[in-house]
Parts: C-alpha cells; structure tokens; sequence
C-alpha cells in the first residue's frame, strides 16, 4: 500500500550522503569522500571524517527506528481495533528519532565548521545549504504530488 511504502523510506544513510555514495565503489567512506570534494586539508580530514562518519551512523540508525515505528504504526492503523495508546507512543518515537537527526545536523555542522579553516569552512558552507535546499525543494514537490 501507499501507506506502507512510505513508511519503508526511512531506511539508508541521509540524503546529504546519497548521491556522494552513487559514486563510490563499494564500501567506499562518503565522509572521506566529502572531505576530498571539499578540499579538507589533510591536517583537518581526520576530525572532519569523524565528525561525519558519527553523524552518518546516527542518521542511519535514527532512520532506521523511524522506518520501524511507522510500520508498526500503520500496523496498528489497519488492525481490526486499532490501541490509541500505541500509536500515541509510536508517534512520539518518531518525533524523538527526527529530533536527534536534527541534533546530529546541528552539532556536525557546528564541529566541522570548528574544524575546518576559513576557505573550507565556506566551501562546506555552500555545500551543506545547497544539499539542504535540494531536500527541501523536493519535499515540496512529493507534498504537491499527494494533493
């Protein structure tokens, strides 16, 4: 069902982190492959890839849980007597993984920024708003297709 393939899109690594995955080989690191597009001074590549590879780890398992609780919870919607006490509980679940997706945005952005000197921190600058404005440009678009 609709419902149900929706609930399976939290899965994967980010959407920062997808296109540069496309074009690594296989068990490839996106994180150093981001701090080369950028031009990461070897210096500050190791705590950059750090910073990134924990925030990669964590997206993917936040994601993960989303992607769980939303299968549970159209489970529970379809159930003959759906418990509104669960679906409370698995909204709030949600609501608790995309809070710590956004914290991990927020404390890597801040880290890499610490990290990196004045010339990369702007390159990764551009970067990071051209991604985020990519997302939500086409969470605009999936919302004017459901209409």
């Amino acid at each position: 069902t609709i419902a149900v393939s929706r609930a399976r899109r939290g899965d994967g690594p980010p959407p920062i982190f997808r296109q540069l995955e496309r074009r690594l080989p296989s068990g490839a690191d996106p994180a150093m492959q981001l701090a080369r597009r950028l031009g990461v001074d070897p210096s500050q590549e190791h705590a950059f890839r750090q910073f990134h590879r924990r925030f990669f780890e964590e997206t993917v398992k936040q994601r993960r849980r989303i992607q769980q609780a939303r299968r549970r919870m159209v489970e529970e919607l379809v159930s003959e007597s759906p418990d509104q006490e669960l679906l409370e509980q698995l909204v709030r679940e949600v609501a608790e993984a995309q809070v710590s997706m956004e914290k991990a945005l927020v404390e890597t952005t801040l880290r890499s920024r610490e990290a990196l000197d004045p010339g990369r921190e702007e390159a990764y600058l551009r970067f990071l708003m051209n991604r985020l404005q990519r997302m939500g440009q086409a969470q605009q678009q999936r919302q004017q297709r459901r209409r």
